[in-house]
């Protein structure tokens, strides 16, 4: 662990979290954030707004008119035609079209399509997808004639009571439609209240998300966009903007979210732990919410290079396409920009991802200038999760920050390293440490105030007696119970082999 005798929170380095300059980068992130609050920039919006608004008008209409008439009646062909027309157009201006559906308002591409007061095609939409627990699509290429024939008929069916919605992707996989991804329900989330879900008229409550849950599907999330990329097409970031949202609602600091996500899935499990690290950080830079969910999904983004084929051959003459292979660790990250390019438009919250991908392995005080501030963050969190992590050297918490320590201030931004490591606290989450009672415990959370700097939250994962327990048994030692000594076992090891064995 880090010498700390005075368990006061330390300063690294000589620079202090007031330092101007990164005042001055706080503010210019908050400008950049302001001027282009919509998502994208002011031409761009426009153009989605009333292309958008006749694509959903036609879409639930084409839905309304199959209740009416046969499929294959002559009334169909303008509006698929016009259906057609309009994914192709928009499609070569946005990449992926994400078209969410989120209580009574329509969304594309996080942005929201207005529709005159009289007309019902906004709320009805979102009815006619609920009916089959759709909250949204993807289409990851524009629309082809017989896609919309097939696409509208299998939603004009009855749902299936059971799995409505998996019953809609089996039948469009069936039916050989591809290239659209369906999501589930959207809702908006008011911060400490039950959410409430309406459906053809009901209203169900629905407890808050465990933070646990959130990690786990958080890391699946962050593989479906990894296959996204490697099968050519565009992820849809407003999922993982909700994860996003969900962690920094149950607070960054949550004892749940420093378990290990409970999916077999190294590289999502890696890109999450990275995400909460940096909103950690960001939290300690007093960065808005606005600002923290960037960060979040910026981090989310920072490795998708390694979804990039290179060295891949496109079928031609009847000769099967070579797959090609990710890119190695040096060009990951030029990588990964490229393929985030592909996604139109510019908006802040895009352009901050580009620069935090490209930045995220830059030095500090390097020969290429000061990187980002999101660039800066994530390089933070990164080294730090690679030390950890098993690939890497399997270090525990405090040896790795030790480790890092020598490097603030070249390396790594000495302002931001601080709030890192106070915001750590003495043990860091992962922290097996000896009691003074005689049980072994875990670190599971990080330092919720200067007071608490040495007196973590820890689960017991051994007794007195070095029985293993089972349950889980959370100590607060602000309250009660003290730290004897450090050990340098991980609980996995300790658990599988009992070795553990005392460190100073």
């Amino acid at each position: 662990m880090i010498d700390d005798p005075e368990t006061e929170p330390i300063e690294v380095g000589s620079a202090s979290v007031e330092d101007s300059e990164l005042a001055e980068s706080q503010e210019r992130l908050g400008k950049t954030l302001d001027r282009v609050r919509a998502g994208e920039d002011r031409a761009l919006s426009t153009v989605v707004r009333e292309d958008g608004e006749r694509f959903v008008r036609t879409f639930y209409g084409l839905l309304r008119m199959i209740h009416l008439h046969d499929l294959d009646n002559d009334a169909f062909q303008r509006p698929i035609s016009e259906l057609v027309e309009l994914s192709a157009r928009m499609y070569e201006l946005l990449g992926a079209i994400n078209l969410v559906c989120v209580e009574e308002q329509v969304y594309i591409n996080d942005i929201r399509i207005r529709f005159d007061e009289r007309a019902e095609s906004g709320r009805m939409m979102g009815v006619e997808l609920y009916r089959h627990r759709i909250g949204g699509l993807t289409l990851h290429k524009p629309l082809l004639t017989d896609d919309v024939k097939k696409l509208v008929r299998i939603l004009a069916n009855d749902p299936d009571e059971s799995t409505p919605r998996t019953v809609v992707v089996n039948a469009l996989k069936d039916q050989g439609v591809d290239g659209i991804e369906l999501f589930g329900i959207y809702r908006f989330r008011v911060t400490g209240e039950a959410q409430q879900e309406t459906v053809s008229g009901e209203e169900k409550s629905q407890t808050e998300v465990e933070v646990a849950g959130v990690v786990d599907r958080g890391a699946d999330l962050v593989e479906d966009g990894l296959n996204n990329l490697g099968a050519n097409r565009m992820p849809n970031p407003l999922p993982l903007r909700r994860m996003v949202t969900e962690i920094i609602e149950g607070g960054v600091g949550a004892e749940g979210l420093w378990d290990e996500p409970g999916v077999e899935n190294e590289f999502g499990s890696h890109v999450v732990r990275v995400s909460r690290l940096c909103l950690l950080m960001g939290t300690g830079l007093g960065l808005s919410d606005e600002a923290l969910q960037d960060l979040g999904v910026a981090a989310l983004f920072h490795d998708m290079g390694y979804a990039a084929r290179e060295g891949a051959v496109a079928a031609k003459d009847g000769k099967e396409a070579v797959a090609g292979y990710a890119p190695p660790y040096e060009r990951h990250a030029a990588a990964g920009v490229r393929l985030l390019l592909r996604q139109r438009g510019f908006h802040p919250a895009k352009v901050l991802r580009i620069l935090a991908t490209m930045e995220h392995h830059d030095d500090f005080d390097g020969p290429k200038g000061t990187p980002s501030l999101f660039g800066r963050i994530i390089r933070i969190a990164e080294d730090f999760d690679n030390l950890i992590r098993a690939r890497g050297g399997a270090l525990t918490s405090g040896d790795a920050i030790a480790r890092m320590v020598p490097h603030s201030g070249t390396r790594y931004d000495p302002d931001i390293f601080a709030i890192f490591v106070n915001r750590m606290g003495k043990y860091p989450p992962g922290t097996m440490m000896l009691l003074a009672d005689g049980c072994i415990a875990v670190s599971i959370g990080t330092c919720r105030s200067k007071e608490t700097f040495d007196k973590p939250l820890v689960r017991i994962v051994r007794d007195t007696g070095g029985t293993v327990l089972e349950d889980d048994v959370t100590v607060d030692l602000a309250e009660t119970g003290s730290v004897r000594m450090v050990l340098n076992s991980r609980p996995e090891r300790l658990k599988r082999h009992g070795d553990d064995e005392a460190v100073d």
